[in-house]
């Protein structure tokens, strides 16, 4: 998580609540992150062709820190919450730890 702002990440973790009262916007318990949202800027990945050797490895590296960051997050959240978490129906270790390319959807389930 060390490679996110302070707005990224509480703009996330807000999501997180939502879905956690069952009130997120895009699905009740479940809420829809981009990528996107968990970057920074690197013009290499922006601007850079992705069928090119730089472009390809910037974003990649770009999904990989989003995909860390928002597993930080999940992890952190689902300690503090007393709740699990599903990330596309699969546990968010596997999904997230090496890659978030687009967007995914983050599933609270709170414990009983």
């Amino acid at each position: 998580m060390e490679n996110i702002s302070i707005t990224q990440a509480l703009g996330v973790w807000s999501e997180l609540e939502q879905a956690y009262y069952g009130d997120n916007g895009y699905g009740g318990d479940t809420a829809e992150i981009y990528a996107y949202r968990l970057q920074s800027y690197n013009p290499s990945a922006s601007l850079m062709p992705q069928e090119s050797e730089f472009g390809f490895q910037a974003k990649q590296e770009q999904a990989e820190l989003a995909g860390k960051s928002l597993y930080s997050l999940i992890k952190k959240f689902c300690e503090l919450r007393d709740c699990s978490i599903e990330v596309e129906s699969a546990d968010p270790e596997i999904l997230l730890r090496e890659c978030l390319v687009h967007r995914c959807h983050v599933r609270v389930l709170r414990n009983k």
